[in-house]
């Protein structure tokens, strides 16, 4: 199993298989940075936080 955190610590996620595959994003963020991306499921991942620690945000609009 893997685990990890946000920069702050508030969220939390355990990986327990990895993914068979990971994707390259083109966007200017994940070019900077050479993040891949992994699909995950609710079968082999979990993530957790607590009330509060986390909001929804969506691109464009800022809400």
């Amino acid at each position: 199993m893997h685990k990890s955190s946000c920069h702050c610590g508030a969220v939390e996620i355990e990986i327990y298989q990895l993914p068979a595959s990971l994707v390259a994003c083109n966007c200017s963020i994940c070019r900077r940075y050479a993040s891949l991306w992994g699909h995950l499921t609710q079968e082999t991942a979990k993530v957790s936080y607590e009330s509060g620690a986390a909001s929804f945000y969506k691109w464009g609009d800022g809400a």
